[in-house]
């Protein structure tokens, strides 16, 4: 064999090699990204699948009222402390309407007094 076979036959074996080479870096970059993608959606699909459960548990939510007696040294506050949800916006708001729903006009309330005070509950009753 000639000195230029040798060299032609060499460098199409590195020429050969290098085709080798960038097809596993190819299969290896393919084989990753559809790991990725897989770990992507998967991750996507369970923070959708728990943002719907954790909006449904929200949408079962049922308003009841239940009668209380009041204690002594109890004021308003103390009992929208008690028997308020997430679901009022601010104490003042639940005060207001424990106010409403009982004909209040004041501020104050009496030891022994019954008053109807609003609370949530996911249970169905």
């Amino acid at each position: 064999m000639s000195r230029r076979e040798e060299q032609l036959r060499t460098e199409r074996l590195q020429w050969e090699k290098q085709q080798r080479t960038r097809e596993i870096y190819l299969r290896v970059s393919i084989a990753l990204f559809c790991v990725l993608s897989l770990v992507t959606l998967l991750s996507i699909s369970f923070f959708l699948v728990k943002v719907k459960a954790s909006s449904e548990d929200e949408a079962l939510k049922y308003k009841y009222y239940t009668s209380i007696t009041v204690e002594s040294g109890e004021t308003l506050w103390d009992i929208a402390n008690k028997y308020m949800c997430d679901e009022f916006n601010s104490t003042a708001s639940y005060i207001n309407e424990v106010k409403h729903i009982n004909h209040i006009t004041e501020n104050k309330i009496y030891a022994g007094e019954k008053l109807i005070v609003p609370y949530y509950s996911s249970e169905y009753k």
